[in-house]
């Protein structure tokens, strides 16, 4: 599902905008869509809140 509204995504703003622009924006887009279908539990939560954590220090 996330695959396909990302695919879509870039084929119908790929004449109008750079690639690397579209790669970009298409992973906090994904993410999204994750979330959104439930594919991302309290465990997945809890281990993205301590990677940020321990990137900061």
């Amino acid at each position: 599902m996330g695959a396909a509204v990302i695919s879509l995504l870039i084929l119908l703003l790929r004449p109008y905008t750079s690639i690397l622009f579209l790669s970009v924006l298409s992973i906090p887009l994904f993410a999204a869509v994750l979330y959104i279908t439930g594919w991302v539990d309290a465990d997945d939560k809890d281990l993205l809140s301590q990677l940020i954590s321990r990137s900061r220090l």
